[in-house]
Order: C-alpha cells, then sequence, then structure tokens
C-alpha cells in the first residue's frame, strides 16, 4: 500500500531545479527568488461540480493549474510557481492521485511553472484540487480600468465548453495576454470562467461603467448551443478585455494573437450590461451565468 508520503517522494524526484525556487518540495515552505511585481492567485475544482467523477485524472489535475494560469492571464502576469493542495478519494487508489499530479506537472513544464509545495490527503469523500500560483508582472491589468467609449474585444469563441470537453482541455491565453499587452494599453480584462454576460458585468460593476454588447458579434463556439450559450455557459477562460476606439481598431486589423480578436461591444456611463440585436433591441436572458449557491 502506498501512502501520502510516497506520493511526495515522487513530485520531489520529478522537480527540476529552478533558480526561481531556491527551495521548493520537501521542507517546511518554499523560498521563491522573484523578480518583478508578485502576483497570486488561487482557485479549487471540485469533482461534481467543477469534472464529473469518471473524469481522467491527468485532466483533473491539468484543469487545476489551467484555470490558475487562466487568472494570471487576465492580469497579463508572467506564472512562476504552483502549490498544490490535494484531497483525494482514497478509493480510487495511489495510482489516480499520481495521474492528477502527472496531469498538472505536464502543463506546469509547458508554461515552464515549478512546482515549489502544497500538501496531500485523503479521505472517503470525493476529489478536490486547490492550487495557488505565483507569477510577476510589470503591470497588472486589472478590471477597474475601463472607460465610456472603450471597445471589448474578446479572444477565441464562447459557448459550449462543457458539452464538447474544452472546459478540460482549454489553453490559458497566457502568451496572448502577453503579446496583447505589449501591442496596447489594455484598461481592463477578465477571463470568462463563468460566462460572457456575468464576467463583463463584474469588468463593469469594478469599474463603475456599463457595457452594450452586440448580438450578432458574439463569436459562437462551433457546436455551441447559438447565443444564449455563448453568453452563459461559462467554462471558456478566454479574456475580455476594455480598450480605447483607436487600438481595438488597429489591433483588430492586426491581430497579435493566433486565436481570433472578436469586437463584441462597448463600455458606456452607468452600470449594467445590455444585449442588443440586429435592431437595437435589448434581449432578456434567464440567467447572466454560472454562479456558486449556499444552502439558506
Amino acid at each position: 500500500m502506498s501512502a501520502e508520503f510516497d506520493l511526495i517522494r515522487s513530485l520531489q524526484r520529478a522537480a527540476r531545479p529552478d533558480s526561481r525556487t531556491p527551495l521548493g518540495i520537501g521542507d517546511d515552505a518554499a523560498v521563491l527568488n522573484l523578480a518583478g511585481r508578485p502576483v497570486v492567485c488561487c482557485d479549487l475544482i471540485a469533482e461534481g461540480t467543477h469534472f464529473p467523477a469518471e473524469t481522467p485524472p491527468d485532466l483533473v489535475g491539468r484543469k487545476a493549474l489551467a484555470v490558475n494560469l487562466s487568472d494570471c492571464a487576465a492580469m497579463a502576469a508572467t506564472p512562476t510557481a504552483a502549490f498544490v493542495g490535494l484531497l483525494v478519494d482514497r478509493r480510487r487508489g495511489f495510482a489516480y492521485a499520481e495521474a492528477i499530479m502527472g496531469g498538472l506537472t505536464e502543463l506546469a513544464e509547458q508554461f515552464d511553472v515549478t512546482l515549489a509545495g502544497g500538501d496531500t490527503a485523503t479521505h472517503d469523500g470525493p476529489t478536490s484540487v486547490c492550487v495557488t500560483v505565483v507569477g510577476t508582472c510589470e503591470r497588472e491589468v486589472r478590471r477597474t480600468g475601463a472607460r465610456p467609449g472603450d471597445a471589448l474585444l474578446v479572444t477565441g469563441s464562447l459557448g459550449g465548453s462543457l458539452p464538447s470537453g474544452r472546459h478540460l482541455t482549454f489553453p490559458p491565453r497566457v502568451a496572448e495576454a502577453q503579446a496583447l499587452v505589449a501591442a496596447a494599453n489594455l484598461h481592463a480584462m477578465i477571463d470568462l470562467s463563468d460566462g460572457l454576460l456575468a464576467d463583463c458585468g463584474r469588468l463593469c460593476e469594478a469599474s463603475g461603467v456599463s457595457a452594450e454588447l452586440t448580438a450578432e458579434a458574439i463569436p459562437v463556439a462551433e457546436g455551441a448551443a447559438g447565443l444564449r450559450a455563448a453568453l452563459t455557459d461559462g467554462e471558456d477562460f478566454e479574456l475580455l478585455f476594455a480598450v480605447a476606439e483607436t487600438d481595438a481598431v488597429r489591433l483588430l486589423a492586426d491581430p497579435p494573437v493566433d486565436c481570433g480578436l472578436t469586437r463584441v461591444g462597448r463600455i458606456g456611463a452607468g452600470a449594467g450590461v445590455t444585449v442588443r440585436d440586429a435592431t437595437g433591441e435589448p434581449l432578456s436572458f434567464r440567467t447572466a451565468g454560472y454562479e456558486h449557491q449556499f444552502a439558506s
């Protein structure tokens, strides 16, 4: 029978030397050597909510890190080190836990992120993975800088992430964010985890502005169930950002990214988000996107 420290030792052996982490797995805490303004994000994924029980464990690990890399991208930060809290159903066995960490470390290597520490535990219940990523940036892009008159642009296409399985395999837009911030002054940015309508609302609330989205301009992903899905499905992990009109024209004429850029609306004064059809009439939706709920 394998135990917790067998997994930790295997991760310690697999960890590659990294000057950014002079002390990593194996001690009570890690020591980081960071050059730049530190950025920290933390996300938790849970079985039954963020992934079904039958999800391959390597994709569970991949997603646990990927959602954090997406948060780094939304800040235009470069991810450096990851800390992993793994709570796994002991009945699934040691190989299941190993496979989760294998999927996570494979993505970490792809993005040059060092696994610097964390914790593991077992119980007789659903698996959850909590990852904290530390990164750096020269100047972070926040949610708070959108201005009336700004254009709203989005990377990629939206909707249908869960039925297509893209919520497990999406590419975090870290490189794309770096390319965009090098090409233009991004006023505000957010990653789309809960749906375009909901996350645009969060950006607007943070900036103290309103937004109008153009229904016919929304880039609906192949296989998605139409406009409603593109606006409210969530788990797309694309980037929504606000830029001055002149920068929007320039970026759309010569995109610095290969994933596609689409102008989806504009920022105005006031509050809230309105979606308008081709005639200018506002559209209504039962929900703006996903939000976790507590029992009353």
